[in-house]
């Protein structure tokens, strides 16, 4: 059923959650959790294109009404598996196979139900009008797997909401919570009216759940997405998100420099955490630094116009300094020169993780003007160093 919002308003809803999920697909896809509660949001987000007044009265004469909520339902499956897989990657030893295993049940109901549907198709009417051992096994099996997906992690919520001690984290909890049950209620209350409509009972309550659900969907994918975009928000969660990804544009670089010093790709690691993550690609990332100072002389900052580095401070020049060293090294490696020196350590780095990161973070955060002056430096603009 499409939604009973003004076409405008529910326009601006689908232009807040797509702009949001535009940037969770770009910014937020370096850990499992991000990337399967973008999937969920996704899959729901596209059933919630499908109810849109004005997207529905061009499909609609073509695909049918029915068919359109069949595909809003086989979306919502996809959803539900992929929120069940937001739970799981809270487990270090969940196995590889699971998550496509969900994905794969619910493409395979979400098939039964297009199978199942047909004959309220043929008539053009609901599922659940249509009635018949078809509109029952149908809900049976859309109402099952949401009880499968929604109740196991509602039940986990509502063990964590106990341990909560702060009312934001209460009122989140609390707010996911009621997501999940009206979701399942809502799926119950299908499966009651078909199995009403087959007993020739409850004419009132299946001609109200026909016309149910007008705008509650819309309300609660808004709330959802709005809740998805805090890490976009505060300033220390955007400074985070942007050295993460400047980090592994550094690392992607540099594993093509030196690709037998790094271990899996980047998706083999989103099991981990956030912090984790990031410790492991900068480790990684400082060992290949290390091993590639070999293949370029330091560069000094009388090789460099005193107005690239204006505004920068000593500690910044340092950095963006070794980020073009860096660049020449990986440039005379690529071409298969010869070292040019024994490897050096800088004697301020320690080896420990923390110090590493903090290390390959500076110099992620100039690598990209350190690549725009040596193409300038490059290109034909020479400077001559005032005696």
């Amino acid at each position: 059923m499409t939604n009973t919002l003004p076409g405008p308003v529910h326009a601006l809803i689908l232009l807040f959650v797509w702009t949001v999920l535009a940037a969770r697909w770009t910014l937020l896809r370096f850990t499992t959790y991000d990337v399967r509660l973008t999937h969920a949001l996704t899959f729901a987000c596209v059933a919630l294109t499908f109810k849109d007044p004005t997207l529905a009265s061009v499909l609609t004469p073509e695909l049918g009404a029915t068919l359109i909520r069949t595909l809003v339902h086989v979306l919502i499956l996809l959803s539900i598996a992929a929120l069940v897989g937001v739970y799981n990657s809270w487990d270090s030893t969940e196995p590889r196979w699971k998550q496509p295993a969900l994905y794969a049940a619910a493409a395979g109901i979400g098939s039964c139900l297009l199978v199942l549907s047909a004959p309220a198709r043929a008539a053009d009417t609901t599922v659940e009008s249509a009635g018949g051992w078809q509109a029952i096994a149908y809900f049976a099996l859309y109402a099952g797997f949401n009880v499968y997906g929604l109740g196991r992690v509602t039940i986990d919520y509502l063990r964590s909401w106990r341990n909560l001690r702060t009312w934001r984290g209460r009122s989140t909890v609390t707010g996911v919570i009621v997501f999940f049950v009206s979701m399942l209620v809502e799926s119950l209350q299908m499966l009651a009216a078909a199995i009403l409509t087959n007993l020739d009972r409850g004419h009132a309550f299946v001609a109200a759940k026909a016309n149910s659900n007008g705008w509650l969907f819309a309300a609660m994918m808004l709330v959802a997405v709005a809740m998805s975009a805090v890490p976009f928000l505060t300033a220390g969660s955007r400074d985070a998100i942007r050295d993460r990804i400047l980090v592994h544009r550094l690392w992607k670089d540099l594993a093509r420099a030196e690709p037998d010093l790094v271990f899996g790709t980047v998706r083999d690691r989103r099991s981990l955490s956030a912090n984790q993550l990031m410790i492991r690609v900068a480790s990684e990332a400082y060992d290949v630094a290390q091993r590639l100072n070999q293949y370029s002389e330091p560069i000094t900052a009388d090789q460099v116009p005193p107005h690239e580095l204006r505004g920068l401070s000593t500690y910044d020049r340092a950095v963006l300094l070794q980020a073009m060293q860096l660049q020449n090294a990986i440039e005379r490696r690529r071409s298969g020169a010869e070292a040019v020196a024994e490897t050096r350590r800088p004697p301020s780095v320690h080896d420990d993780a923390e110090a590493a990161l903090t290390a390959i973070i500076a110099v992620a955060r100039q690598w990209t003007r350190a690549r725009r002056l040596r193409r300038t430096l490059t290109a034909g603009e020479t400077y001559t160093p005032v005696a």
